[in-house]
């Protein structure tokens, strides 16, 4: 059973109890049921309360896979689960002792009054896998909290603490923390005038045009899918209406989005980027001490990282100013967030306190993990590495944040290489969520299990990755890159592909993420590539960008120009007649090339490698894939990724057109390869490859 009723004298207490986040699917919802109507046939009982055996869990809400089957959810329904305690004849008190999410909140909105804990966390994330609430959590939600805080929770989709849900009148009072089961029973016991059953969907219908103009006040980034975010307000519109004929409506547009493509692939890309099982023994490698070498962005930013983790951090770098300007900048991260409210002064000092700087390397011999986060050079950081491998106590984790150099050239710079991995961070890494794990040919497998459990430590996706040039995601990228540069050869602007891809549903255009990320680190990039992969030609235009001394968004100015040091790309004169000079020169013929050839070949370059590394075994699964571009290329979520748009292309047409690409231009890097091939001829979809790895 996931659901028990214990008695507290005239009181029912309901558990639930399903391991490990209370998901409510079929099991539950029918013991549930079974436990109410077991409780509704005892006279004795004056009311019940809804509780659960999980440690800071009442419930993450709804068994997402059941969504991928088509029809009516196996009965009870949730949405009859909760009209069922709400007409029931015994008040009902939910404790949100905890994570409320989705489902669950809207279980807790069809009970009588809801009672939280410090610790309370209750959201309706629906609209970010391109759905809305589904039993009944857009009619109720607004006749509890009114237009506003409703339109932000379903809208935005982010959960507010037990404070905002007292505020806004979500929560009827507030539980301390300790014994906090008999301060709910105390609290029924002594509610003021009595418990009687207060029904949600009874309230007063809201005003009109309330959520409308609530819609136009709230600042909502857009999350999830245009349809979700379309029907959810169509939704909340209807909540100025009858209860009955809003939550009719509900129920169709949650049917009608459950089974549309973009909530498809959000549930795809949520399971992508679910947390890895580790491949060896995590407890192996215990991490109390973690040092960083480097006081660049980079290392400042992994130094953040770690510092909010609750990990103390011995912090080097052989230039003492460096390293001084590097501590001042970790200082002003933490202010910044207490100025925006996002830490408490007490938290931005302890994290801050977490952090001490050395100046002499052998400080850090104690250290169980030491991150290498010096300048992109090979002979560099093998300088580095040998010095740590004579430093360092052994059983030491080194590991190398390197963006596209062989981790086991570094690895072999010690005695030790089995000790060796890449933790490829992603800039600016307190906001970047994708780690990439790099696991060298050495590498133990408990080192590799440990950094995954650092990953979750750190609140990041971890994707496990090969070594070969650029891992995973930068190897794909560069080839991205490299074709809208051709492109730009071809004919189009930079300012055409980079709107032909964001119009496409990418975060931002290539040239742009070029720009941020800095033309100086692309341009050393491409000069070893040139002599190591001849085959793959990168065209002269944006080398010249480079040599011209534009380095990028911080420089204000690159690829675009970045006028009175702002933030939005604009064309630049000068970089244009750069790129005709150069196609000149290369002989091309400038022709007018629309946006869906643009979008078709970026997006072919990016499955035709990812292919590649699947065939490999660089990438152990398509999810991997997927949840790199995802995390750290700013990818479409609602399109799943690079393997998953591959499949709802088709892979016969894909391998087709790869084919036809190959017939024409670069035959070693457009022809498809077998892994593809075959999984096209068998009618195979390219996301299922590795899912027992995923």
């Amino acid at each position: 059973m996931s659901v028990a009723i214990t008695m507290r004298g005239d009181i029912g207490v309901l558990t639930l109890d399903s391991p490990p986040v209370n998901a409510l699917g079929h099991a539950l919802r029918r013991d549930l049921a079974r436990c109410l109507e077991e409780a509704y046939a005892r006279p004795e009982l004056r009311a019940l309360l809804l509780v659960s055996a999980r440690a800071g869990i009442f419930s993450a809400g709804a068994d997402i896979k059941e969504f991928d089957h088509a029809g009516p959810q196996l009965a009870p329904g949730l949405g009859e689960l909760i009209d069922r305690i709400e007409s029931g004849p015994l008040p009902v008190v939910a404790l949100l002792d905890g994570v409320t999410l989705g489902g669950a909140l809207e279980l807790a909105l069809g009970c009588h009054y809801r009672l939280v804990s410090p610790r309370a966390s209750l959201g309706l994330p629906e609209i970010k896998l391109g759905l809305l609430p589904g039993a009944g959590g857009t009619q109720r939600l607004p006749r509890l909290v009114g237009a506003r805080q409703a339109v932000e929770m379903v809208l935005g989709g982010e959960p507010v603490t037990g404070e905002a849900a007292l505020r806004h009148k979500l929560a009827d009072a507030r539980v301390p923390q300790v014994d906090t089961l008999e301060q709910a029973l105390a609290w029924m016991r002594n509610a003021p005038g009595g418990l009687a059953p207060r029904r949600v969907s009874s309230l007063p219908a809201l005003a009109p045009q309330a959520v409308a103009e609530a819609a136009h006040e709230a600042a909502i980034r857009p999350v999830g899918s245009a349809p979700a975010r379309e029907a959810a307000l169509l939704c909340l519109v209807a909540a100025q209406g009858p209860y009955e004929a809003g939550r009719a409506l509900e129920h169709d547009w949650f049917a009608r989005l459950r089974d549309g493509p973009e909530a498809r692939a959000l549930r795809y890309a949520f399971f992508a980027e679910r947390p890895r099982a580790p491949s060896g023994d995590a407890s192996a490698r215990r991490i109390d001490q973690v040092a960083v070498i480097g006081a660049g962005t980079m290392g400042t930013g992994i130094v953040i990282c770690l510092a909010e983790a609750g990990l103390p951090v011995l912090w080097h770098d052989v230039d003492a100013d460096c390293l001084a300007q590097g501590r001042a900048r970790v200082r002003q991260h933490f202010d910044r967030q207490v100025s925006r409210k996002r830490l408490t002064p007490g938290h931005a000092d302890q994290f801050a306190s977490a952090v001490t700087t050395v100046g002499d390397m052998a400080d850090i011999a104690q250290a169980d993990l030491v991150i290498e986060a010096v300048f992109e050079d090979m002979e560099v950081k093998r300088g580095v590495f040998r010095q740590l491998d004579r430093i360092l106590k052994p059983g030491a984790i080194l590991g190398t944040n390197t963006s596209t150099l062989d981790v086991n050239r570094i690895a072999h710079a010690t005695r030790r290489p089995p000790d060796v991995v890449g933790l490829h961070f992603f800039s600016p890494a307190p906001v970047m969520p994708l780690l990439e794990i790099v696991r060298g040919e050495a590498t133990h497998a408990d080192v590799v299990a440990a950094m995954q459990g650092l990953a979750r430590r750190l609140r990041k996706i971890a994707v496990v990755a090969g070594v070969c040039d650029g891992f995973i995601g930068n190897r794909m990228w560069h080839q991205y890159l490299r074709q809208a540069a051709l492109l730009v050869q071809e004919g189009a602007m930079p300012m055409e592909v980079d709107a032909a891809l964001r119009e496409w549903g990418f975060a931002m255009g290539p040239f742009q993420v070029a720009d941020l990320a800095g033309l100086d680190v692309g341009y050393s990039i491409r000069q070893r590539q040139r002599s190591e992969t001849p085959e793959r030609p990168w065209p002269d235009w944006l080398d010249r960008v480079s040599e011209s001394g534009r380095l990028g968004l911080k420089g204000g100015s690159g690829i675009h120009a970045y006028p009175d040091g702002g933030r939005q790309p604009q064309r630049d004169a000068e970089v244009e007649a750069m790129i005709a000079a150069a196609s000149r020169e290369a002989g091309a013929s400038p022709r007018a090339i629309p946006a869906g050839e643009i979008v078709e070949r970026c997006l072919h370059a990016l499955i035709a490698e990812a292919a590649r590394l699947l065939e490999e075994g660089i990438a152990a699964s398509a999810a991997d894939v997927d949840a790199v571009f995802l995390a750290g290329y700013g990818f479409p979520r609602w399109r799943g990724g690079p393997c998953y748009s591959a499949d709802v292309s088709g892979l016969p047409a894909v391998v087709a057109a790869l084919r036809r690409r190959a017939a024409n231009e670069e035959p070693q890097f457009w022809q498809p390869a077998e892994l593809l091939v075959r999984l096209a001829r068998q009618g195979a979809r390219l996301q299922d490859h590795g899912r027992e790895a995923a």
